[in-house]
């Protein structure tokens, strides 16, 4: 839910008695006793109670179609079950248990009654999972309609919850074969990284997820609507929004983990910042764990749905970017109701039909459509027993009466449908897709008993062959498979009817126990029966060569790398042959790296400290070279991931626009002063000072380090530090040296008595200097905290993968290599095919055979590549089809092609999609401009823009489909003319204040008032003149200004002939001019368009004061956006 219009919660303000439903009302609000769900259903088919209808067992019960519900998993972006079926799932939200038990007399049913309404086949509902909203409004009896503050309730009322609400409520989902997704449910009044939030979330995870880690059709939804901070932007495009992403990941990991700590099988299903509306930030960075997939809440007030475009994520950040092209996607909210308010008013036309579509596109997606109740809204249904209109009959039923509409509960609840309502709808789409993708496998908690007279014979070096008696399944799901390990760790498995195998690849001469376990359909696991076997040794004694040519390719202040060549093994015929090499530092073993690498990357070094690594061969034998060494000293330090980097001058930003901090950059009086390969280089002569901001609380760190060399040595004696309220010589507060070699100047600022919280600026004053040169390599300031022990850092994604070549059943991959700056090293590269990993390539190798394919079929054969720490990189991924049955039929044309929309240098189109039945795919679309080639889009988009046109002037648009094998289709093409450009001349006697033309030149910080002028904290540093336009390059940052200092009061309006990327920037800058503050769009009627235009502000309705004599115009870019900015003049006319 998204805004209080449509509370998950609504009240009205009659007053009302809460009163709990008795068991004489006929509410089922208990326990239903310890009976499994087999032993109900065999039980009530025993008794005739299923054909019935279940109406002996249970208050208000109705007959169900009960599906499987067994566990289910991820699979890349499908949900599976145990035996790799596909699953898809539909279904509906209900109220919050316990709010409709209080309820009951004034709503009509209790909470199993809504769920046995929900999967009443008799009456044709078909609901495959129910969400469950869990709220902690509920949980802690607070006032409806509120977000209470965190901590919203103690553990015991949790339990007491549990036990009395959500307990039947998963207990009858599972009776009726419906998935629970239980929800912790807060939307609202607090924000997601508060930190008593955090508390509240632990709490309950800490209880809840245990309770049902045992029942795999409960489901756990982590955080309904994480609010603010929000995304509202495309991640996947700007780092602004990729960074809220990330923080969201910092603040929620933790709790999945939680989950998978007492869970670690349940499906995981994760919301995002902004309401749940920006699934897409996984494509940025996806959440650690297994089983997990991501949420999805829209509605139709929402901007995507105002579009109709549920894809594109860059409209306010709401949509979902082909999200479910990589993971699950669970629309876990979505509805309508006319006349709903901001959000939720909306039509089945309008919206709840064309979002279905969108919906059902993909296998992929799932949903569950909010609400079946007929009090939160959008309502379902309407309480046919009772009088009063919904809005106004339950009340808060925590400190008021319950109104008595139903005595006799359940009483019935009528379904609302026809334009305005939803209920009908989403019932039709239940019954049409209930054969659809449903489990395959019994519901069957019943384990395989242990495989029997488990024995080890031919017993190898490296090889043992096991053999056992075949286990039987009771259960309903009948046997999967074996599952054999190596000292507990599962190694491979056996299919079912198969008693033997081969256990390859251990160490020789070494004791190790091999266990066999069965494993059934439902994955229930037997125990493990058990053999324990020493195998041989070899018979080899002669050691592989010395690995030859170890040298070190690259190092930085706390990573060496070091290579060498592969070493050879002469040794016994039969077991000849390199196992790995040992990688030593300083005479210690460092790791064991596999025989194809040749190269690895030490990290959680000293800085400025001098190792002696070695590398040994060691072959199958285990016997071991003599080591090769090298003796390589680490670099200098630089700022750490813990530190505060204040510049380090490598271009970014550019000097002297800013420094690191986004901060000003200033200096005067030197001989010269200038960046060159990455030093700041100062040549001084008795003057000059230079300074740069530090505008922020720095009581986190303490200490000054600067990384410099001088001319002559010593260069401290003679500069003065300004900083934080001191100014000594830099001499008086530190004990080194400049040097004529690079080296570390550290300042103990809280001993030298600054003041951490204002530091304000740092000058360094050269004014006693003499006459020398420095060169600055880096300044930041220290925590005095150690990086985190180990390597976080993932490696760089492998560039440029191809597939040079194809066979009817195997596929040659290539790629460049990884590099990893975390200090763990390279390992290996997983490569994966649609999806799985298919296998692990050593660190050195760049390329790969998939083999077992099938012929002419088309593959999406993905390389990441992961370090000695775990941390894996993005995935490059390439199409490949097999040779083989080729694929001669192109998709069919796109139909429908339309022209939607026209600026003066811009056509919008849209299209049906292609289809693709030959096998290979739609891979994409080709975009044409008069018989030209312009761009291709994806098979996942049926609409662009095309760009860079002329105005007024009439094109023929084509758009063909392309599959993955490149047969094209037909072109569908339509005609569009650009509108007419707005540009006017200026008035002759308009008053420029920079046209940019060059004279005088930007740099020179005039403009053509002779007044200052300029720019910072931009993408493109102070900004740069183009073509005579001023480009501004703008990521949520950045400003600037032209000063004017006279009088203007004989003009009427500002004008800027101005341009932008993307259209509509005057709602993300803020203007600032004669007293006026606020958003450019709040001042103008005009709009930025993607080709040059007049952007006019009229200065007396803006209130701007125009006999102001230091009047300036400034713009600042702090708004959010992210886009370019061509300024071709500005004028007062």
């Amino acid at each position: 839910m998204t805004t209080d219009e449509f509370d998950d919660d609504r009240t009205d303000d009659r007053p009302t008695d809460a009163a709990e439903p008795s068991a004489t009302s006929g509410a089922s609000t208990g326990p239903l006793g310890d009976a499994s769900r087999r032993d109900f259903l065999k039980a009530a088919a025993t008794s005739g109670a299923v054909a019935a209808g279940l109406g002996g067992g249970f208050a208000g019960s109705a007959a169900a179609a009960v599906i499987d519900t067994p566990p289910l998993h991820v699979d890349g972006n499908l949900i599976k079950d145990p035996d790799g079926a596909t699953v898809t799932l539909r279904g509906v939200n209900m109220a919050d248990p316990k709010r409709i038990n209080v309820t009951a007399p004034a709503r009509g049913k209790t909470a199993t009654d809504v769920v046995d309404l929900l999967t009443n086949t008799d009456e044709d509902w078909y609901s495959r999972a129910i969400r469950i909203p869990v709220q902690p409004v509920d949980i802690g009896e607070h006032t409806p309609g509120e977000g209470p503050p965190p901590v919203a309730f103690d553990e015991g009322q949790l339990e007491t919850y549990l036990e009395e609400h959500l307990d039947p409520v998963v207990e009858r989902c599972l009776q009726r074969g419906a998935y629970a997704i239980v929800d912790y449910h807060r939307h609202r009044d607090v924000q997601w990284n508060d930190s008593t939030l955090d508390e509240e979330v632990r709490t309950f995870w800490d209880v809840v997820a245990p309770r049902y880690a045992d029942q795999p059709h409960v489901m756990y939804e982590l955080y309904n609507e994480p609010t603010e901070p929000g995304m509202w932007g495309d991640p996947t495009q700007s780092q602004n929004w990729a960074d809220v992403w990330r923080d969201w990941k910092a603040v929620a990991q933790p709790w999945v983990d939680i989950i998978r700590e007492h869970a670690p099988e349940n499906l995981v299903l994760v919301g995002s910042p902004s309401w749940s509306q920006s699934p897409e930030g996984a494509l940025v960075e996806p959440f650690d764990g297994g089983n997990l997939a991501y949420t999805y809440h829209i509605y139709p007030g929402h901007d995507s749905s105002q579009a109709g475009d549920w894809e594109d994520a860059t409209n306010n950040g709401e949509g979902v970017a082909g999200v479910y092209e990589e993971y699950p996607l669970f629309v876990t909210e979505w509805g309508w109701e006319e006349g709903g308010g901001e959000y939720i008013g909306g039509t089945t036309s309008g919206y709840g039909e064309p979002f279905l579509e969108f919906l059902e596109q993909s296998e992929a997606i799932h949903w569950t459509a909010w609400c079946a109740d007929p009090v939160w809204r959008p309502v379902m249904f309407d309480r046919a027993f009772a009088e009063a209109d919904f809005e106004d009959n339950i009340g808060n039923p925590y400190e008021e009466d319950v109104p008595q509409d139903c005595t006799d509960l359940p009483c019935e609840w009528e379904l609302l449908g026809g334009d305005s309502y939803m209920g009908e709808t989403v019932k039709n789409a239940l019954i049409e897709y209930r054969d659809h993708n449903p489990p395959t496998v019994p519901y069957d908690t019943q384990a395989p008993p242990t495989p029997t007279n488990l024995s080890a014979e031919g017993v190898a070096e490296t090889t043992v062959d096991l053999s056992w008696d075949a286990a039987s399944d009771e259960g309903e799901a009948g046997l999967s498979h074996y599952a054999v390990s190596v000292d507990g760790e599962q190694t491979a498995e056996v299919p079912e009817g198969t008693t033997t195998t081969t256990v390859e690849g251990l160490e020789s001469d070494t004791t190790v126990t091999l266990g066999v376990t069965a494993v059934d359909r439902a994955r229930n696991e037997s125990g493990t029966a058990t053999v324990e076997v020493t195998t041989d040794a070899f018979e080899d004694s002669t050691p592989p060569s010395v690995p030859g040519n170890l040298s070190s390719p690259a190092r930085t202040w706390q990573s060496v790398t070091i290579s060498w060549d592969a070493a050879t093994d002469a040794g016994d015929a039969e077991t000849a042959g390199i196992d790995g090499y040992n990688v030593y530092v300083d005479g210690e073993r460092d790791r064991r790296v596999a025989a194809e690498t040749t190269q690895v990357q030490i990290g959680d070094l000293d800085a400025d400290t001098t190792y002696e690594f070695g590398v040994s061969a060691v072959d199958r034998a285990d016997n071991e070279s003599e080591q090769a060494t090298l003796s390589v000293a680490t670099d200098l330090a630089s700022a750490g991931p813990n530190d505060l980097l204040i510049n380090d001058y490598d271009g970014d930003p550019a000097w002297p626009d800013s420094n690191d901090l986004g901060n000003w950059v200033g200096s005067s009086g030197f001989e010269s002063i200038g960046v060159v390969d990455g030093a700041l280089e100062i040549d001084y002569d008795g003057s000059g000072w230079y300074g740069t901001g530090v505008s922020q609380d720095i009581t986190d760190y303490p200490t000054l380090r600067i990384k410099v060399s001088g001319e002559n040595g010593g260069e401290e004696r003679g500069i003065e530090l300004e900083f934080a309220g001191i100014d000594p010589l830099l001499s008086e507060v530190t004990d080194g040296t400049i040097g004529t070699g690079e080296s570390i100047l550290s300042v103990d600022l809280e001993a030298a008595g600054a003041d951490l919280e204002a530091p304000g600026q740092i000058t360094f004053r050269f004014y006693d200097a003499g006459d020398s040169s420095i060169a600055i390599d880096e300044i930041w300031l220290d925590s005095g905290e150690p990086a985190e022990t180990g390597d976080t850092t993932a490696p760089s994604a492998p560039s440029n993968l191809t597939s040079p070549s194809q066979t009817e059943t195997a596929v040659e991959v290539e790629w460049d290599a990884s590099t990893d700056e975390g200090g763990s090293g390279l390992d290996h590269y997983n490569v994966s095919v649609d999806g799985e990993i298919d296998q692990q390539v050593a660190a050195g190798t760049t390329s790969a055979t998939v083999e077992d394919l099938t012929a002419g079929t088309a593959y999406d054969i993905a390389v990441s590549a992961v370090d000695g720490a775990g941390n894996e990189s993005a995935q490059a991924t390439v199409a490949v089809t097999t040779a083989g049955a080729t694929d001669e039929q192109a998709p069919t044309a796109p139909a429908n092609l339309t022209s939607p929309a026209q600026t003066d240098s811009t056509v919008e189109l849209a299209w049906d999609a292609s289809t693709d039945e030959g096998g290979a795919g739609l891979d994409g679309y080709v975009v044409s401009v008069d018989g030209e080639e312009d761009h291709t889009v994806d098979a996942g988009t049926t609409s662009t823009t095309v760009e860079g046109l002329e105005p007024e002037t009439t094109y023929e648009f084509g758009v063909s489909a392309v599959d993955g094998v490149g047969n094209e289709s037909g072109t569908a093409t339509v005609e569009a003319t650009t509108e007419a450009g707005e540009t006017e001349p200026p008035a002759d006697d308009a008053l420029v204040i920079n046209d940019y033309d060059g004279d005088p030149a930007w740099s020179s910080n005039q403009n053509d008032l002779g007044q200052w002028c300029g720019a910072g904290s931009f993408e493109n540093g102070g900004g740069e003149v183009q073509d005579g336009a001023l480009v501004l390059e703008y990521d949520n940052g950045g400003w600037f200004q032209e000063q004017i200092n006279q009088s203007v009061e004989e003009y009427s309006s500002l004008v800027f002939a101005v341009s932008g990327a993307n259209g509509g920037e005057e709602s993300e800058v803020q203007f600032n001019m004669g007293g006026v503050t606020s958003l450019l769009s709040d001042v103008t009627g005009d709009s930025i368009g993607t080709s040059t235009g007049d952007v006019a502000v009229d200065l007396e309705s803006a209130g701007v004061d125009t006999a102001s004599p230091g009047l300036s115009v400034r713009l600042n870019f702090w708004q959010g956006g992210a886009s370019t900015l061509e300024i071709d003049e500005i004028r007062l006319e």
